[in-house]
């Protein structure tokens, strides 16, 4: 089929599908962007994401003392 065998309004109809089909695929996309870790939807489609990076510090002795600061001079009987 040639485009001389469509009307004005075909392509124009056309031409709005396609337009809402490429809004829907952006705001799917956007979606999934957005998704936080772990969630189920991006499992379903096998999509292998890090755990979100852990904010907790190992505390150990060493830590302690550097947090500390340099050690305090105490003060020397006369």
């Amino acid at each position: 089929m040639q485009f001389a065998d469509y009307t004005q309004e075909d392509l124009n109809k056309i031409r709005s599908k396609a337009l809402v089909r490429r809004l829907l695929n952006k705001k799917i996309k956007k979606r999934i962007s957005k998704t936080p870790y772990k969630s189920d939807s991006l499992q379903k489609r096998n999509v292998i994401i890090p755990p979100a990076p852990s904010t907790k510090k190992i505390v150990t002795p060493s830590l302690l003392k550097a947090m500390r600061g340099p050690p305090k001079i105490k003060s020397v009987p006369k």
